[in-house]
């Protein structure tokens, strides 16, 4: 059997075509990891190259986060109960804080009660405001945030 008809009844065995499927999606895969990898290696003063934009076509502004960076508390309880800053509050209370903290620049250090469960919906919907008002979240392990906020009440850094 000449050399091009064998090459050509291996091409349209099963299990070669999932060979070259598998080798094409990894050689894809390959090409975006190295433009990614390129992209990041461009960062300046610890900005990013790739700029984030939202549906309105904006580039979301560069955060930096210091010790005095405004900020909201959330704790979320396992029966969906929301505290803000330490006193229950609605959904609805929920997103004006987080409108008025996205004009400051500001952060949202999250917690939740019950980390190693599923979280009630309404910690879902918590996190839903805080990407639609494209705010940074600092997830925290205690309910009184001090691994996050000091005793001065201002943000621990580096942590």
């Amino acid at each position: 059997m000449p050399a091009a008809a064998w090459l050509e009844t291996t091409s349209r065995r099963p299990e070669t075509d999932s060979l070259r499927s598998l080798a094409k999606g990894s050689l894809i895969l390959a090409v975006v990891l190295v433009a990614t990898l390129a992209g990041g290696c461009d960062r300046r003063a610890g900005r990013s190259a790739a700029v984030d934009r939202g549906d309105d076509g904006k580039a979301a502004p560069k955060f930096v986060m210091t010790a005095d960076t405004p900020y909201v508390t959330v704790f979320v309880t396992t029966l969906g109960g929301i505290e803000v800053n330490g006193k229950p509050a609605e959904l609805q209370a929920v997103a004006g804080a987080f409108a008025g903290l996205a004009r400051q620049g500001g952060v949202v250090l999250y917690s939740r009660e019950s980390p190693d469960r599923e979280p009630h919906e309404n910690g879902m919907k918590v996190m839903e405001l805080a990407v639609q008002n494209r705010l940074p979240i600092r997830l925290c392990k205690s309910r009184d945030f001090s691994d996050a906020v000091g005793a001065d009440g201002k943000l621990k850094m580096g942590d």
